[in-house]
């Protein structure tokens, strides 16, 4: 027997008869359909009558994820300082007492040197000799003339300095050799500005 419902095609026919003008109304009834699709279509329309459809499942759409908070606005950083400028000119004043005219170069301070004696002292790049004598600064190149010996080292007597190489000994006030054996010696211009001591370049 081929598949589909079994029932003898005379009460197949029948209940079509039967059943069909019940049920003609329903808008998916087909004639000449098997009692299995009668029942089928009929429990189909006992459930929509007492409200036993399921809902249609509505599609729902995931809410939109929340507003991010604006990013906190960074603070201007502070300008920096402005960098010095090397060639900037100095605000000291020159000293009204030296004579105009003369440059003088800071070299050493009075504290520095002992009364009656001597010491060396650089001044832009040279060896100088400088010495103080009762209460006076004189100064001289501090190379002896006869072979280099360094004066500003040497004995100090008075106004003599004797130069510890050869024994050769000059006046600081005027640089000349006392035994006038040995050329005389450069003097340098020396003054006292306060604490500080100028030598004339």
């Amino acid at each position: 027997m081929p598949g589909g419902c079994h029932c003898h095609p005379q009460k197949r026919s029948r209940v079509n008869q039967v059943v069909a003008p019940a049920i003609g109304a329903f808008p998916d009834y087909v004639p000449g359909m098997t009692p299995f699709g009668l029942r089928k279509l009929l429990k189909g329309a006992v459930k929509t009558a007492l409200g036993m459809d399921p809902p249609s499942a509505k599609p729902t759409t995931p809410p939109p994820p929340p507003a991010r908070p604006p990013a906190p606005k960074k603070a201007a950083a502070a300008p920096a300082p402005p960098r010095p400028s090397h060639g900037a000119p100095s605000k000291a004043k020159a000293n009204p007492n030296l004579p105009p005219g003369t440059m003088w170069v800071q070299g050493a301070r009075m504290n520095e040197i002992l009364p009656d004696t001597c010491k060396v002292v650089t001044v832009l790049g040279r060896k100088v000799a400088l010495y103080q004598v009762d209460g006076e600064l004189f100064a001289t190149d501090n190379a002896c003339p006869h072979a280099k010996g360094q004066l500003g080292e040497g004995d100090l007597e008075g106004h003599t300095i004797t130069c510890p190489f050869h024994a050769f000994k000059y006046d600081v006030r005027t640089g000349e050799c006392v035994e006038g054996t040995a050329d005389a010696v450069e003097t340098i211009r020396v003054k006292v500005d306060g604490n500080l001591v100028l030598f004339e370049v």
